[in-house]
Formats: structure tokens, C-alpha cells, sequence
């Protein structure tokens, strides 16, 4: 409401961080219609290796939670539901509203911090020094470890119609596939 209220008196460019979902951000462009949004989007590989760490003893309270429905035993098929239904609303934001979206993946930003900003300052319009040192965000330690190995290797045995799923959704966003294994 905040924001909606300054709108009338605030300068003609504000960004707003968000960790709302894709409706959310469909209620902000009826508000806004001229609104641009950039979409900032994770690794499977990745969002699986900090879940994994972060909740060593199970998902009961975490974020992961409410997609153990589809898969009660299998804390990776549960992971990957939940990535894979994120990442679906997001691509569907994007595709209803190919004009104001941008895509930007997260490893990207991470490691080629001048090129994705430049690309993002284009698409906003906006005059700005792109940073010339690479850090904008901090690599997780796990980005080129073990884990990911061990994550990838996981989520090689997801259920058949789940990989294929995520399969599509990697494609969509020029991630590497996922290994084929007991799927």
C-alpha cells in the first residue's frame, strides 16, 4: 500500500525486491500496468543443495513443506516439486508479459556480474555504470563442489513424469539437463 501511495508523489523510477510469487506480481501490474519485472531464477542443482543443507533432518517447517503431498517419502522428488512448480509460474508470468519480463538466472549474475547488468540496464532503460569486479553476489559454497555432484546424481532418479517436467523447465531456461538415471 506503501507504494501505491508514494507512486502519486515519489520520483518516476522505484525498484521494489520481492520474494512474492508470480501472483502477486500479476496484482502489482494491474496496479502498475507499466511496471517491468525482473525474474530472477535458481538452479535445480543448486536450490536442491542448499535445501539438502539447510534441513539436514527433514522438511517439516521448511518452504519445501507443502509439496510433500505428491511425493511423502522422497525428500528429492519433494524438492524438485517445489522448484518445478515455482519455476512453472514464473516462465508463465514471463510468457503472458514478454515485454516487461526479463529472465535472469541467478548464476549468471553471480559470475558474469558485467554482462547480466548490462543486459538489465538496457532492458530498464537506464543509464548506469555497469561494476567492473565480479562479486554483485556472493557464489555459494557449494556452486562447484561435491554437492552439487551428489545433487545431480539424486536427481537423476526422479519419478518419470517429474523429470520430465523439470527436463522441460531446464531447457526453457538454458540450464544443463539432467542426467538420465532410474527416472
Amino acid at each position: 500500500m506503501a507504494a501505491v501511495l508514494r507512486s502519486d508523489v515519489g520520483p518516476a523510477r522505484w525498484c521494489e525486491v520481492a520474494y512474492a510469487g508470480p501472483a502477486a506480481a500479476e496484482t502489482f501490474r494491474s496496479i502498475f500496468p507499466e511496471a517491468t519485472f525482473l525474474c530472477l531464477h535458481r538452479s535445480l542443482q543448486a536450490v536442491f543443495a542448499d535445501a539438502v543443507r539447510a534441513y539436514p533432518r527433514g522438511l517439516g517447517g521448511s518452504p519445501f513443506w507443502s509439496h510433500t503431498v505428491e511425493h511423502p517419502s522422497n525428500y528429492v522428488a519433494t524438492i524438485a516439486e517445489y522448484w518445478a512448480a515455482y519455476t512453472e509460474h514464473l516462465l508463465g508470468f514471463e510468457d503472458r508479459h514478454p515485454q516487461s519480463t526479463l529472465l535472469v538466472r541467478y548464476e549468471d549474475l553471480a559470475h558474469h556480474p558485467e554482462r547480466v547488468m548490462g543486459a538489465v540496464y538496457e532492458f530498464l532503460g537506464v543509464d548506469a555504470d555497469v561494476p567492473s569486479a565480479p562479486g554483485i553476489l556472493p557464489r555459494a559454497p557449494h556452486e562447484e563442489g561435491q554437492e552439487m555432484v551428489v545433487a545431480a546424481a539424486q536427481l537423476a532418479r526422479l519419478p518419470g513424469q517429474l523429470h520430465a517436467k523439470i527436463s522441460d523447465l531446464l531447457s526453457r531456461l538454458n540450464y544443463p539437463p539432467l542426467p538420465t538415471g532410474a527416472g
